[in-house]
């Protein structure tokens, strides 16, 4: 049985839409052998984000009679940024605000404690600023967030870790960004599954050019106060964060963690 809630939005569609909605909800979650995946393909405006709002609809229904005390979290994957904070908001049939919620994976750490407040959470992430972790330097709070999960040792040397983290950013602007995080209540199972994940690269024999920690500490000892970088050294610095950022992505250190 649907909600009053649900049941409002599922009639605002046209026949075919609320058709769809059923077929899609029934192979999904009422067959014997129910669809892991399901691909809607109609035309261009003939309304797939309402089909998929309405699926969702349903599909939170149904986990709330389960398990009232159940989280959860509905992601949307879009190759366009601007799209994706724009259906996410035609997606959340709760009404709940979603536009401050983490717009990137590696900033889960930061912003996980918060998801766990929310009883149901519609987060929007594209896979070049997600999924593909070594491309660039990532935004700074993404980096001012890596400095506050690394090991002490890494950042003992604190001039040159900023210099190494701060992606061409002036290193007192990257500082206010860091600073902006002190006292935020990082998830520690999440900070100690990265630790831990780094620990097993920094000991793992094949890693080329020596170990991550090795590297790191190597460059941050190079940098120091500068914030003037060669070539090589602009080089090296993007491949450090580069690996960092793949590291706390949920294909490694997150996957350790109970988010």
């Amino acid at each position: 049985m649907n909600s009053p809630k649900t049941e409002q939005f599922l009639s605002s569609l046209k026949d075919f839409q609320r058709d769809t909605v059923d077929y899609v909800f029934a192979r999904m979650y009422d067959d014997a052998s129910p669809a892991m995946r399901f691909l809607i393909a109609d035309e261009v405006g003939l309304g797939k984000t309402k089909v998929a709002a309405g699926i969702v609809a349903r599909a939170v229904d149904r986990l709330r009679t389960e398990d009232p005390a159940l989280r959860i979290d509905v992601l949307y994957i879009c190759s366009n940024s601007g799209i994706a904070r724009q259906n996410i908001n035609r997606l959340n049939v709760t009404g709940q605000r979603c536009h401050d919620l983490p717009d990137r994976i590696t900033l889960l750490p930061r912003d996980i404690n918060r998801l766990r407040r929310n009883s149901v959470n519609f987060i929007a992430f594209t896979p070049g600023t997600s999924l593909n972790m070594r491309s660039s330097g990532g935004k700074a709070s993404e980096r001012a967030l890596l400095r506050w999960l690394l090991p002490d040792d890494w950042v003992a040397n604190e001039k040159g870790s900023l210099s190494l983290l701060t992606g061409g950013m002036r290193r007192d602007r990257f500082k206010g960004h860091v600073d902006e995080l002190e006292g935020y209540g990082l998830d520690e199972k999440l900070k100690a599954a990265f630790r831990a994940k780094l620990v097993e690269d920094s000991t793992d024999p094949a890693q080329p050019g020596g170990s991550l920690r090795a590297r790191f500490l190597e460059l941050a000892y190079q940098l120091g106060g500068r914030e003037r970088l060669s070539d090589e050294e602009r080089q090296k610095r993007a491949e450090i964060v580069g690996t960092l950022r793949s590291t706390l992505s949920p294909g490694s250190a997150c996957r350790r963690g109970q988010a």
